[in-house]
């Protein structure tokens, strides 16, 4: 097994309305279909806490705010 498995991303642009895209969740039912994951006991990774946020919160899984990007910012505002 490696470190990364596979990737997953949208190809789409914000007004096509996808399910895949940030804040959806399509790319995690893609991914637990794929691999037969429960994803009670998988994770959201991200950088912005809402999007993570919200995409844990409406698949079930647990979700980790790294201090890259914008998690710095919203864990340390000016």
């Amino acid at each position: 097994m490696s470190l990364l498995d596979d990737k997953f991303y949208c190809p789409h642009k914000p007004e096509d309305g996808c399910e895949c895209q940030k804040t959806n969740i399509g790319m995690l039912i893609e991914a637990k279909e794929k691999y037969n994951l429960n994803l009670y006991d998988c994770y959201v990774v991200g950088d912005a806490g809402n999007s993570a946020k919200l995409a844990a919160n409406l698949a079930g899984t647990k979700k980790v705010l790294v201090k890259t990007g914008w998690g710095e910012d919203l864990l340390h505002p000016s």
